[in-house]
């Protein structure tokens, strides 16, 4: 499926009622992943569906997912988070995209499974990654941690509550 014939799709799901859509990228970590073209390339799918979300009058939820897997610490998952985030919030400047009417899930900054556990110390505002640019233009974000879903509102819910025109 992919984004070939996406937007015939978002049509259909909109007409059956659907306000929101979510497209997840996945980045793993480990001693030489992700590579800088590869979270480039994916952050470039992340804009392109949301760009045709827009312009179908529904509200996209971008996930690029920086993967727990792995024997990675806190701070090389931070780093990661970082360097997607940048890239994602990028390519969707380049794509024009009005971020008021989108939901970013960015992925929680967590140590690899196989590393050892931090210190409940450890992990908090040192380590929350928040997407820097334009960060007061976002109408939600929402994050998980495996257990619950956190989400503020604002902007993008109101945009999926209209049924007709288009966002974007």
């Amino acid at each position: 499926m992919g984004l070939d014939g996406l937007a015939e799709r978002l049509r259909g799901y909109r007409q059956q009622g659907a306000r929101f859509a979510k497209w997840r990228e996945v980045y793993s970590i480990d001693k030489h992943a992700p590579t800088q073209h590869g979270i480039e390339a994916n952050a470039e799918m992340l804009a392109r569906y949301a760009a045709v979300c827009q312009a179908e009058g529904v509200v996209p939820i971008v996930e690029p997912e920086v993967l727990m897997d792995g024997d990675h610490d806190i701070e090389r998952h931070a780093e990661v988070t970082e360097a997607v985030q940048h890239a994602v919030f990028h390519a969707l400047h380049r794509h024009n995209l009005s971020l008021e009417l989108m939901m970013p899930k960015p992925n929680m900054v967590l140590p690899g499974k196989v590393c050892r556990r931090a210190e409940p110390g450890e992990v908090g505002a040192k380590h929350f990654v928040r997407p820097r640019p334009a960060t007061d233009r976002l109408a939600c974000m929402a994050w998980q941690d495996g257990e619950r879903t956190s989400c503020a509102t604002g902007p993008a819910q109101a945009c999926a509550a209209q049924s007709s025109g288009h966002a974007g």
